[in-house]
C-alpha cells in the first residue's frame, strides 16, 4: 500500500511539471478518485489498494476521492457496469465541481469521531455530501438507503471484539451525520469496526 501511494503521488508531481512546463500554470492539478471494491467482487476480500487510496484522499489536498465503489454493481470481479459506471461518472462530475469551480477540499465521508457508552457506539461522519448537503426522503444528514444497497447483516456495520469474535448487532439509526449502532455486548476498547467488507449481503 504505500509503494501504491508513493506511486501515485510521483505520478501526480510528474502530471504537475508537464502542465507547468507545457502552459506556465504553477497551481497542482487535482486528482479525482475513487476507491474499487474489485476486492470483494472477486472474493479475495483483501482491500489494502482500497484503503490506500482512502488514506492518500484524506492525507493529501491533491488527490480526492469521489465515491467508494462497494454498492455499485460489476459486470465481472473487476468492472463496473455500465449502469455502475454511470452512477460512478455522477459522484466524479460532483467532486470535480466542488473542487475546481468551488474550491472546495472535497474529502470522502469518514469517521472524524466515536463514542462507546456500554452495548452502544457512536460513528460521527463528514466529507463528502456534508459539504453539500442533500435532503432525502425529508431527512437532511445520514440516510441508510437500502434502495442502492441491499439490507447487509448489521446494516453492513460490522464490528469484532479484540479477539476477533462477532459482537452480534442488534439495531441502528442515525441523528444528522451521526450514526448509532446497539451490540449484543458492550463496546470494548480495540475492538475492530469494518463497514461494507464481510456480512452477508454486503
Amino acid at each position: 500500500p504505500e509503494t501504491y501511494k508513493a506511486t501515485l503521488a510521483t505520478l501526480s508531481s510528474e502530471i504537475d511539471g508537464e502542465v507547468l512546463a507545457k502552459t506556465g500554470v504553477t497551481a497542482t492539478t487535482p486528482a479525482i478518485i475513487y476507491q474499487p471494491a474489485s476486492h470483494a467482487s472477486n472474493g479475495t476480500f483483501n482491500p489494502e489498494i482500497a484503503l490506500a487510496l482512502l488514506d492518500l484522499a484524506l492525507a493529501s489536498n491533491e488527490f480526492h476521492m469521489s465515491a467508494p465503489c462497494y454498492h455499485l454493481p460489476y459486470a465481472d470481479s473487476v468492472h463496473l457496469d455500465a449502469y455502475g459506471t454511470y452512477r460512478l461518472g455522477l459522484a466524479a462530475g460532483l467532486a470535480l465541481k466542488r473542487v475546481i469551480v468551488d474550491g472546495v477540499d472535497w474529502k470522502p465521508l469518514h469517521v472524524v469521531n466515536h463514542q462507546r457508552i456500554g452495548v452502544w457506539l457512536e460513528l460521527e461522519f463528514v466529507g463528502g455530501a456534508f459539504d453539500c448537503p442533500n435532503t432525502v426522503d425529508d431527512q437532511i444528514g445520514l440516510v441508510l438507503d437500502h434502495s442502492t444497497v441491499s439490507a447487509a447483516l448489521g446494516k453492513g456495520f460490522v464490528l469484532r471484539h479484540p479477539n476477533g469474535n462477532v459482537n452480534d448487532f442488534r439495531e441502528c439509526k442515525t441523528i444528522g451525520n451521526t450514526v448509532i449502532l446497539r451490540y449484543n455486548d458492550n463496546v470494548q476498547a480495540n475492538s475492530i469496526m469494518r463497514y461494507a467488507i464481510e456480512g452477508s449481503g454486503v
